[in-house]
C-alpha cells in the first residue's frame, strides 16, 4: 500500500513519508492491546498484527480483530508469519492457528510439554516451523502433529528450557532459529 508500518508497544504506526499516524486502543476499536508483537503482510497485501489480546487484520483501510471467541487457541498472540498459499500463521499462548479467508484453523500441540508458542514460520516448501519453550518443532498440517526437531538435548546443548524465540527460512531452503543463547 506504499506505507511503512511499525509495530510498537504503544500501538501500530503508519508512515507515509511525511507524517506518522498511530492506531491504538484510544482511536481504533479493533485494538484491545497497544502492544504490537509481530507484523506480517499476506500474499493479498493485507496487514496482520499479533497483539497481547488477539490478531488484528487490516484490509482495504478497515481493521478487524480475531480472538479466542473466533477460534484462536489463545488471545495472547506472540508471532505472525505469512503463508505462501494465502493467509497467515499465528503463534499463541495455546498453540498455532492459521487464518485464511477469515477462517481459523487450530493446531494444539498435545505432544509438547508446553503449548506456549514463541515463533512460527513457513518455509518455501510450505513446511511450518514452530518455536516454543520446549525447542523447535515442525507442524504436520495434514495430521496436526508437532514433530520435535531440537529440544536442547542435542548440540547446541541447553540445560534450561530451550526457548526458540525466532525462526527464519532463507531463499536457499535453510531454516535459522534463535534461542536465549544465540
Amino acid at each position: 500500500d506504499g506505507y511503512l508500518w511499525l509495530g510498537t508497544r504503544g500501538g501500530l504506526v503508519r508512515f507515509d513519508g511525511l507524517q506518522f499516524v498511530q492506531f491504538d486502543q484510544d482511536n481504533t476499536e479493533a485494538f484491545r492491546s497497544d502492544s504490537c508483537r509481530s507484523l506480517a503482510e499476506d500474499s493479498d497485501g493485507n496487514l496482520w498484527i499479533a497483539t497481547r489480546h488477539g490478531v488484528v487484520g487490516h484490509r482495504a483501510g478497515t481493521f478487524r480483530v480475531f480472538s479466542a471467541q473466533d477460534g484462536l487457541c489463545d488471545n495472547n498472540t506472540t508471532s505472525i508469519s505469512a503463508s505462501r498459499s494465502c493467509g497467515v500463521w499465528v503463534g499463541t499462548g495455546g498453540g498455532v492457528n492459521r487464518i485464511r479467508a477469515d477462517q481459523i484453523t487450530r493446531y494444539v500441540p498435545a505432544e509438547m510439554r508446553s503449548r506456549f508458542i514463541y515463533a512460527v514460520s513457513e518455509d518455501g516448501l510450505g513446511r511450518v516451523w514452530v518455536g516454543a519453550d520446549s525447542g523447535l518443532s515442525r507442524l504436520d498440517t495434514a495430521t496436526g502433529e508437532f514433530i520435535p526437531l531440537w529440544n536442547g538435548d542435542q548440540p547446541p546443548r541447553r540445560d534450561e528450557d530451550p526457548i526458540v524465540h525466532c525462526i527464519c527460512a532463507d531463499h536457499e531452503g535453510r531454516v535459522w532459529f534463535g534461542t536465549d543463547d544465540g
